[in-house]
């Protein structure tokens, strides 16, 4: 099945009750490029997200433990504030995944259809079926490069069957709307209705937090629709398409 057939049948629009608000930190080696070749997932954060009732209803995080970039350089721990001890006794990427994967199931009352544990679903991709949850980023890194194109691949396991499809750059979902000229920062964006960031900025779980906050007052301010602009599949020998629609 074609990587475009597997998108539509992910994508069919359904009433969305709920966002899950993910923002994630990862090594880097200290270059001002910021190399994709040394990113590994290093924290994991997911902020689950009552859009009828305006409120967080439940948090995930753990840090992760990286397998190819086990020791932090001193510019990612500065950045990140997360310490060598932190990643050190953290789960692996593997069972980071498993640990979301039991969060995920805890609300399969309100997350419709259930979430799809394990990929690829055991009745192929139609049987995902329309949901009610969107996943939200702050950009595409997130999802397209630290998860897909470095962790998933470097740990030979896939991205998860309710991550794949349709989700949320909040990033250009913004500068769609208010007609930016360039991509804004989270404090800058924050900024635009006079909010300040709370907590610390590179923490994922401070930056899921902040994630979740933007797009309640996009709802609520704006009356921004919840529109995907981008889209992921991965497939079983791991190779991914990602696009902007």
């Amino acid at each position: 099945m074609s990587f475009l057939v597997i998108e539509r049948l992910l994508t069919i629009r359904a009433f969305r009750r709920y966002i899950l608000c993910l923002d994630i930190e990862a090594t880097f080696d200290g270059d001002k490029s910021f190399s994709q070749e040394t990113h590994e997932v290093i924290e994991l954060p997911c902020i689950l997200v009552d859009i009828k009732e305006g409120e967080i209803i439940d948090e995930f995080h753990t840090f992760v433990r990286p397998s190819l970039q086990p020791q932090l350089t001193k510019e990612c721990i500065a950045l990140t504030g997360i310490t060598q001890e932190d990643i050190d006794y953290a789960p692996t990427f593997t069972e980071a995944i498993h640990l979301l994967d039991d969060f995920m199931k805890k609300h399969s009352d309100k997350l419709h259809p259930p979430p799809q544990i394990g990929s690829p679903p055991p009745n192929g991709w139609p049987s995902l079926g329309p949901r009610n949850y969107v996943w939200v980023t702050d950009g595409h890194a997130d999802i397209e490069r630290f998860l897909c194109l470095r962790s998933c691949r470097i740990n030979r396991i896939r991205l998860p069957a309710y991550m794949s499809g349709r989700y949320i750059d909040m990033k250009l979902l913004f500068k769609t709307h208010f007609k930016e000229r360039g991509f804004r920062r989270i404090p800058d964006m924050l900024a635009k209705w006079g909010l300040s960031f709370e907590g610390r900025e590179h923490s994922g779980l401070q930056d899921a937090r902040q994630v979740a906050r933007i797009m309640l007052f996009m709802i609520q301010k704006e009356a921004v629709e919840l529109k995907c602009n981008r889209s992921i599949v991965m497939e079983k020998n791991l190779s991914f398409a990602a696009r902007q629609l």
